[in-house]
């Protein structure tokens, strides 16, 4: 599902909910991070393209609020313990960086040097 068709069925399922439940609570997140490399979140996939030397096309004008897996699993566990219906959470980290922002931080907790970047116009 291409991105403006997915943010499209999630505003019909987050308006069907509010108009037809009175016990919803709507978490909306990002792009969400590990730290295992079999995982296949976004920081381990980019590690593992910095392994193997991989080049990559990154977008400067579009941030992102990744979150680290542990913190969200933790904030969904909060919202179940103490339920606070007709809610809609929107969760990050609180710091927002671009791709290539992102990048440099994985290089540095990797040890990797970072690869040939391609920078792209995202309209």
């Amino acid at each position: 599902v291409d991105h403006p068709k997915l943010g499209k069925i999630k505003f019909e399922l987050e308006k069907y909910l509010i108009q037809h439940s009175k016990k919803y609570l709507i978490l909306r997140f990002g792009k969400v991070f590990g730290n295992d490399l079999r995982d296949g979140t976004l920081f381990t996939d980019i590690v593992r393209k910095l392994l193997n030397n991989v080049d990559q096309k990154l977008s400067t004008d579009q941030n992102m609020t990744p979150i680290h897996i542990d913190d969200l699993v933790e904030i969904i566990i909060k919202s179940y313990i103490n339920p606070r219906p007709q809610r809609i959470i929107n969760i990050s980290d609180g710091n927002p960086c671009n791709q290539i922002e992102f990048y440099r931080e994985a290089c540095r907790i990797s040890n990797s040097k970072m690869p040939k970047i391609y920078k792209i116009d995202v309209c």
